[in-house]
């Protein structure tokens, strides 16, 4: 839902916020990321962990983020 993300954010400000929903929720970390600031977390819990290989899983997930 990156309207109410965006929504909060305008709200917080600098304040972190964590952002569930990445993977297996439907999300799509592209969006997640031009709202998200420096600070804040991108939760992928499920996406990882239920994958085949984790490992892999988690270090696409951090590749995109850099």
């Amino acid at each position: 839902r990156p309207k109410r993300l965006q929504y909060i954010k305008n709200i917080v400000g600098d304040i972190p916020i964590m952002s569930p929903g990445i993977g297996a929720q439907g999300g799509h970390i592209d969006e997640v990321l031009k709202i998200l600031g420096e600070g804040d977390y991108i939760i992928v819990g499920r996406g990882i962990y239920e994958s085949e290989n984790p490992r892999e899983e988690a270090h696409k997930y951090y590749k995109l983020l850099k």
